[in-house]
């Protein structure tokens, strides 16, 4: 049979340990968000975010976490942008001169 009444088995409430993928409903909304975050899914744990601000406008956890969401979304596409190429590197137009200019020489005054 099944554990009896006495057993040390407890189901705990929101441990998604042996929960199926679909089974989102019954986890703290919270906590899926900061999960989210942490796998850098930056979009769904700001949506998720904006659901509990919806129900909660004073929620500060909520607020906090989707403003790191943001900022770091945002942090992310920045260094994309500034990345160059080997193209770049190799074409750059500020190269140093290999010869002195005529009449630059410390050796004859």
């Amino acid at each position: 049979g099944g554990p009896g009444p006495g057993s040390n088995i407890v189901a705990a409430k929101g441990c998604d340990a042996a929960a199926p993928a679909g089974m989102d409903q019954t986890l703290n909304p919270f906590f899926v968000a900061l999960s989210r975050f942490r796998q850098r899914r930056w979009d769904q744990c700001i949506d998720l975010c904006t659901q509990l601000l919806e129900q909660n406008p004073r929620d500060q956890a909520a607020w906090l976490l989707k403003l790191r969401a943001l900022t770091s979304k945002q942090w992310m596409d920045d260094v994309e942008m500034d990345e160059e190429g080997v193209a770049d590197l190799l074409m750059d137009d500020n190269a140093v001169a290999q010869a002195p200019r005529p009449g630059t020489s410390l050796n004859r005054p």
